[in-house]
């Protein structure tokens, strides 16, 4: 594999020119991976320590969610926070004129600076102990609504739009997420489980299905803020295909240089997936082994010649 710094020039080149064709609209987030070794220069107890038993490290990674294709990708070191090593992930690039999407972990001053730097934009949710959310969600009559809707799925959104100081934030209320949340807590009631009380949801139950987004985004629409921090969703399926597709469970790696090396063949992996996924559709093919034949139960033609091709040749019943 070499090390990281002699390939690293090639490797920021590649990633500078899939930048600069992206879609604008970028989200960055973290994923945690066990790596099985003590000893590894990434390797440090993180907060999921408890659940995985073992040093992790953290990959950090950017994403354009309109094409689902990955930008960045690095490991840092397990007991780092994502809004710390963000800074020099970015630093890497030229990144300009962007909308970044990120999660609550990533809020910090330092970080709203980098993110509107260069004229770029971002998103972000607040948490429930930050003074701006406390502030906006003290009284929550939302006068604002519309229908959010995605595929054939469609929902009703109640919202309102404050300023804190100079910043605007956008308190939103998901009607149907509200509803299942509340109906969730009180089936957990009902069932006698301990650490669901009365007491309990009274506390909670008007936040159920509110979120509160802080965003740089001065003239854009409550609505199409609403749908782009939605999108963020993009990151999380690619994280899950790591785990589940790739089997990234443990890194079994000590080595600084070979960990950023697997960073890159994890991002060139993530591309080849979007690409053949994008071609075949494959997430639309549901296919089972029938008398030891592989037999494709809702694919079109084109797809049965794309998977031939990729030596990989699929039976097709019913049979048209």
């Amino acid at each position: 594999m070499g090390t990281w710094g002699g390939g690293r020039g090639s490797v920021l080149s590649f990633e500078q020119a899939l930048i600069d064709r992206c879609s604008g609209q970028v989200a960055i987030d973290g994923h945690v991976i066990g790596t099985r070794s003590w000893e590894g220069d990434l390797a440090d107890k993180g907060y999921k320590f408890a659940k995985l038993g073992e040093g992790q490290a953290n990959l950090l990674m950017a994403l354009d969610i309109n094409t689902a294709i990955p930008l960045m990708s690095r490991f840092y070191e397990g007991g780092a926070a994502d809004r710390v090593r963000v800074g020099d992930l970015v630093d890497q690039a030229d990144l300009h004129d962007l909308l970044f999407l990120v999660d609550r972990g990533f809020y910090s001053e330092e970080n709203l600076a980098l993110f509107t730097s260069g004229g770029s934009n971002y998103i972000i949710p607040l948490s429930k102990g930050l003074s701006a959310c406390r502030q906006t969600t003290s009284e929550l009559a939302l006068p604002g609504a519309f229908v959010w809707e995605r595929g054939r799925k469609s929902a009703s959104v109640e919202f309102k739009q404050c300023r804190v100081g100079s910043r605007r934030v956008l308190v939103f209320r998901d009607i149907a997420e509200a509803g299942l949340m509340k109906a969730n807590y009180l089936c957990h009631m009902k069932r006698g489980d301990r650490a669901y009380t009365q007491e309990g949801f009274l506390k909670p139950k008007d936040l159920m299905g509110v979120s509160v987004l802080q965003t740089s985004l001065q003239d854009t629409p409550a609505e199409e803020v609403f749908a782009l921090y939605k999108k963020r969703w993009a990151i999380k399926t690619y994280f899950d295909y790591f785990k589940n597709g790739q089997y990234a469970h443990a890194l079994r790696q000590q080595d600084y240089h070979r960990m950023q090396g697997l960073a890159f063949i994890l991002l060139v992996s993530a591309l080849v997936h979007q690409e053949v996924s994008e071609a075949l559709g494959a997430r639309k093919v549901k296919a089972a082994k029938r008398h030891g034949v592989w037999m494709a139960c809702n694919c079109k033609k084109r797809r049965v010649e794309l998977f031939e091709k990729l030596n990989t040749p699929l039976e097709v019943f019913p049979k048209c």
